[in-house]
């Protein structure tokens, strides 16, 4: 399937660059106002460098002194409680380390994933204030933001489903020919997943295309349970960090939901490197497996107890 077909209903951000200061003037000092930094193609802007604080080969060395001067249109903020908490935890080696630490520690401060619509702050604003710290970071990485579906998005949930079919029907669940049989209202229903109160729906959008290169989702039926774990081929693996950050957001959704959260993964040596990610994040095989019906062999469970983590569990390198 061409690329192009998931810009449909994407809601990928569209940059202004020609309102955000580049070389010189970007390092004289830009407030977190969204613009690009980064690398060649991304807007090349330069991280700003603050009045105070320690810098080590351009970058803060501590994630609370890089968040210490957000200002935040969202009200209430996390940052200056997360700045405050964070102060003596290193930077992480990458940038999507650095975002899968905010994330986490930002859900344990305020009790909700930035992603989610239901928190006390504004998830857009808090998303747009986290790129651009991210940004300012000055990390090696690649630019994208992530956020919850919502019903509007049901054109591009099908498109991306249809992929993840096409690529592999066993980690989507279901054959291509199942998949693109299913109606508008199946796809409405599973697009309505990111704003409901019993699932999550998160979406990861390549800030530079507006292309959705990863999905992720969770649902809970008695227990919670992990569904729809699906990274574009191009952005696969540690380098990129997709998996680990919508991994991440999909965590801070479940923690105060159940003391463990499941998943059905390939038992067959096609699902090593999905089973090989889920146990780096501590996931553990129950002993339960189910054959996957629809192609040969079985799903094994897995499982992870979901705790509470502490701010040192933060600074972990990426």
């Amino acid at each position: 399937m061409a690329k192009a077909a998931l810009l449909v209903g994407s809601g990928g951000r569209r940059r202004q660059a020609s309102s955000c200061p580049v070389g010189p003037q970007a390092q004289a000092g830009v407030l977190l106002s969204g613009c690009p930094v980064g690398r060649e193609g991304r807007g090349g802007q330069v991280p700003r460098l603050p009045s105070g604080g320690s810098w080590h080969d351009g970058v803060m060395q501590t994630i609370g002194g890089l968040l210490a001067s957000v200002r935040s249109e969202a009200v209430p903020g996390p940052w200056a409680a997360l700045a405050a908490d964070l102060a003596d935890v290193p930077l992480p080696a990458t940038r999507s380390a650095l975002d899968v630490a905010i994330r986490s520690a930002a859900a344990v401060t305020s009790g909700a994933p930035i992603s989610s619509p239901h928190g006390v702050a504004l998830p857009g604003a808090l998303q747009r204030e986290l790129v651009s710290v991210l940004d300012r970071s000055g990390l090696p990485g690649v630019r994208y933001s992530v956020r919850v579906t919502t019903e509007d998005d049901w054109p591009a949930v099908r498109a991306a489903r249809i992929e993840n079919a096409t690529d592999n029907p066993v980690s989507y669940g279901a054959t291509l020919e199942t998949t693109t049989a299913m109606s508008e209202d199946d796809w409405r229903m599973r697009a309505r997943r990111g704003h409901a109160t019993d699932a999550t729906s998160l979406v990861a959008i390549d800030d530079a295309s507006g292309l959705w290169i990863g999905m992720m989702s969770a649902q809970q039926q008695g227990g919670l349970l992990l569904t729809g774990v699906w990274v574009v081929p191009e952005f696969r693996g540690r380098a990129h960090g997709v998996a680990e950050v919508l991994l991440a957001e999909v965590l801070a959704w479940a923690r105060g939901r159940g003391e463990t959260i499941a998943l059905w993964v390939d038992e067959n040596p096609a699902g090593a490197r999905a089973r090989a990610f889920y146990e780096r994040h501590g996931f553990v095989r129950t002993g339960r497996r189910r054959p996957i019906g629809f192609a040969p062999g079985d799903s094994v469970e897995m499982l992870l107890p979901l705790v509470r983590p502490s701010p040192e569990a933060f600074g972990s390198p990426g």
